[in-house]
């Protein structure tokens, strides 16, 4: 109540001027903690409606620039992971409608191979890093395939280079033939010659593994 008389209690080691410092400042501590947190408070509702509206808007989104353009007004961005719940039209690359199969290793490293040989010139010139670890089927025509290194072609592992061998082994002409060369190397090494068919590519600096060209 306004007006009303308290008894504070003072400390007898410092004088009156310094004990009424000392009330001061932590009334000065109070009324700022409390502005701080009436507008804290404000904001914190402001963001509340902020993403109620955002919730209600993401049940009709549809396409990668909805989202997009929903993440960018909340001021967030699309995780690298989609979630269960996103449709495929969004998670999934159309790569133009080329013919490329996408493959995930058990310890994580993305896969493509090319299916046919427009597919394979796609591939290696438009989608396939510099870093990106490359391969094709020593001598013989085959599909192309990538694994994507995000630029750590070193810690791709050889179980990830034996599947993609694989993967380009059984899509080779020597398929039949056992045992199946494969070189690979990484994308920046590989140049596709002016005027060349489709698919058609050289490449140095290759190493070369043999795989069994098996069934999927």
């Amino acid at each position: 109540m306004q007006g009303e008389l308290r008894t504070v209690q003072l400390d007898p080691k410092t004088s009156i001027k310094e004990n009424a410092d000392r009330y001061y400042r932590r009334s000065r501590k109070a009324k700022d903690s409390k502005e701080f947190l009436s507008q804290r408070l404000i904001e914190l509702e402001s963001g509340l409606k902020q993403i109620e509206g955002a919730i209600t808007e993401a049940e009709s989104v549809t396409t990668l620039q909805s989202v997009q353009a929903l993440a960018a007004s909340i001021g967030g961005e699309i995780p690298k992971s989609q979630s269960a719940g996103t449709k495929d039209a969004i998670a999934k690359p159309s790569y133009e409608g080329h013919k490329i199969k996408s493959v995930k290793t058990p310890d994580g490293w993305e896969i493509l191979v090319g299916e046919n040989s427009t597919s394979n010139d796609y591939l290696t010139t438009k989608v396939a890093s510099p870093n990106d670890i490359w391969l094709h089927a020593r001598a013989v025509p085959s599909a192309h395939a990538v694994i994507r290194s995000q630029n750590r072609p070193m810690s791709v592992s050889l179980a990830a280079i034996l599947l993609a061998a694989e993967q380009v082994a059984r899509r080779s002409q020597a398929k039949h033939a056992g045992l199946v060369s494969v070189d690979y190397t990484l994308k920046k090494y590989v140049r596709k010659p002016r005027g060349s068919a489709p698919g058609q590519v050289t490449y140095t600096n290759e190493k070369t593994i043999d795989v069994i060209a098996s069934e999927e």
